[in-house]
């Protein structure tokens, strides 16, 4: 071989072995940048409890709609632990209807469904995580917490969504039996650090199922609170809006709020609404 050629080739693979390595390093950064937005969005601060009162509109493909109005509690507990219950007021073919949901620190979730008609709750099972809640877009994953080290997260760069410039994450299960989706794709407001946009994925499919829109933000006891937000499936054409009227943070909640003894009694809960 030519001496000058052989080094020529040396040059070549050295600056092609920079090139690569310095690609490597720069898709290292973004997937920590990735991971870092993640995990300040679930660090935001949001109140040791919440309390809300919310209206639920289901909009079908022909523009009808159906009311709903709920309340819900949440409450953080110091071992990593989220307790939640979701209570409907109206109308009175779903009243005292409830949801309650335990997430757990190791990234699990229990839920139970109570039906007044049968007058007893029942266990939400793991396969059923995808179904819809009470016929709205909002699967029961949506409701439970969903910790970042559950997902990788991998930085996308910056958009403009609604005038707002922001970082943009998709978030890949680690372990694809954990959820119903195959990726989550976050428009990430860096002011707030709330997802004023969520694409969801399904399977193999290269375009999302489902799009979830924040349309209002509001400060709230020095919170960034989502006051309105869209749902929509993507393939149907149904969407749901969530309206919330009212936020209470860091109000005196009891743990036994929390668990199946009050989801069965919806007297219990009424004297911490709002």
């Amino acid at each position: 071989m030519d001496i000058k050629n052989s080094a020529t080739l040396k040059l070549l693979g050295l600056a092609t072995l920079i090139i690569i390595t310095a690609l490597c390093s720069q898709a290292a950064r973004a997937d920590e940048k990735g991971q870092k937005i993640a995990q300040a969005v679930y660090d935001r601060p949001d109140g040791q409890t919440a309390v809300l009162q919310t209206t639920m509109i289901l909009r079908s493909k022909d523009a009808s709609e159906r009311s709903r109005e709920f309340y819900s509690f949440r409450k953080d507990l110091n071992n990593g632990e989220i307790l939640s219950l979701i209570r409907f007021a109206l109308p009175k073919d779903v009243k005292d209807t409830g949801l309650l949901t335990q997430s757990h620190a190791d990234g699990t979730s229990d839920q139970w469904l109570y039906l007044p008609a049968l007058g007893r709750e029942r266990r939400i099972a793991g396969e059923r995580k995808g179904g819809r809640f009470v016929g709205s877009e909002i699967y029961y994953e949506d409701l439970q917490d969903r910790k970042p080290n559950q997902d990788t997260h991998t930085y996308k760069g910056r958009e403009t969504i609604e005038g707002a410039a922001c970082d943009v994450i998709e978030s890949v299960p680690v372990d694809a039996g954990n959820s119903t989706y195959s990726k989550r794709i976050l428009w990430v407001h860096p002011q707030t650090l709330i997802p004023i946009r969520i694409d969801f994925y399904k399977d193999a499919n290269d375009q999302p199922v489902k799009r979830l829109k924040v349309k209002k933000i509001e400060n709230i006891q020095g919170n960034w609170t989502v006051i309105e937000t869209q749902i929509t499936d993507l393939q149907e054409g149904y969407e749901t809006h969530i309206l919330n009227h009212k936020t209470i943070y860091d109000q005196e909640l009891p743990d036994e709020l929390f668990s199946q003894t009050t989801l069965q009694n919806p007297l219990e809960d009424q004297k911490y609404r709002p």
